[in-house]
């Protein structure tokens, strides 16, 4: 109501940069991202058709759907059920085995390149995990008479808070959408069913909100 206010002319500078985000970023964002398809030619000629052709697609934060797959994966009741394969980043160079780790400091995702020794226990369970392998199957296969299923389930709980082995859950960075590979992945699994149904409730509701060829009410977010 005093836009000549201290407070007016705050309001107004974050609407000015909300809208200069909107008009000239490249990189998409929350409501305001969208993407198409062009071609490279001679000039430089870039038209955006009219709105009625544009196409929403809401889909949950990807840093959310991460942590909820790292949460799930740590559980007690649900680890032993799930399989594990070794780190996509995972490779070997000068006689060592390195792998980026990624880790959530405050409210970031950092990552860090990790290098550790070769060893034949480790090598060989990742060979064994190379296809996707239970716990179960895993901790066998490194029983003999020098170590007790104890000892192989310890060491395998290990591989997995170093992020050497990750589970089945982790979504992917290409591909289906995440939520849907999380639902796959989880269905078959009853100590979870119940948020195996919230999921699937939650990307129904992200397929309305898609479409409603109307904007949608900020109400309609939240209820998500």
């Amino acid at each position: 109501s005093e836009p000549e206010s201290k407070q007016g002319r705050k309001v107004e500078r974050a609407i000015v940069r909300y809208f200069v985000r909107m008009a000239g970023r490249a990189t998409p964002f929350g409501l305001f991202a969208g993407c198409a398809v062009g071609r490279i030619d001679t000039a430089t000629h870039l038209t955006v058709p009219d709105r009625t052709t544009h196409r929403r697609h809401t889909r949950l934060d990807m840093e959310y759907v991460f942590q909820l797959a790292e949460a799930l994966a740590t559980s007690t009741q649900l680890r032993s059920e799930l399989r594990f394969r070794p780190n996509s980043t995972l490779y070997r160079a000068a006689g060592r085995l390195r792998y980026a780790e990624s880790r959530i400091v405050g409210n970031t995702r950092n990552h860090r390149l990790v290098v550790v020794d070769e060893t034949d226990y480790l090598l060989a369970t990742i060979e064994r995990a190379g296809a996707g392998a239970s716990l179960e199957a895993l901790a066998a296969a490194l029983v003999d008479d020098e170590i007790t299923l104890e000892d192989a389930e310890a060491y395998l709980a290990e591989l997995i808070d170093s992020q050497i082995l990750v589970s089945e859950l982790e979504p992917p960075v290409t591909g289906p959408e995440q939520i849907s590979h999380l639902i796959e992945q989880l269905t078959p699994h009853r100590p979870v069913n119940e948020i195996t149904q919230r999921l699937c409730e939650l990307r129904e509701g992200m397929s309305q909100l898609d479409h409603n060829r109307t904007a949608n009410t900020p109400d309609a977010y939240r209820r998500l």
